[in-house]
């Protein structure tokens, strides 16, 4: 398991990385669409272990969260702070 120290260092590339691999991305979608179905729009969301947000911002864009009402947390303070990608 990845500590924090290397969650940091590895933010940077995290996207890129990722998005390349299909089945991850396939299991983000799916967990997107799950989660998606069960809200109607504009909730405030919590988000634990968001990552770089690839999901949350899935959910923003479909309307289902508000963009300025979700709450985003992870042990990488380096992911949070990568630029909003919306």
């Amino acid at each position: 398991m990845l500590k924090k120290k290397q969650w940091d260092e590895y933010a940077e590339t995290y996207d890129m990385k990722r998005k390349k691999d299909i089945d991850y991305m396939n299991c983000i979608y799916a967990a997107v669409q799950r989660v998606s179905s069960a809200f109607q729009n504009n909730h405030i969301v919590l988000d634990v272990g968001c990552g770089t947000g690839i999901g949350t911002r899935q959910l923003v864009k479909m309307g289902r969260i508000v963009k300025m009402g979700g709450i985003a947390l992870d042990i990488s303070i380096n992911s949070l702070q990568l630029p909003d990608l919306t």
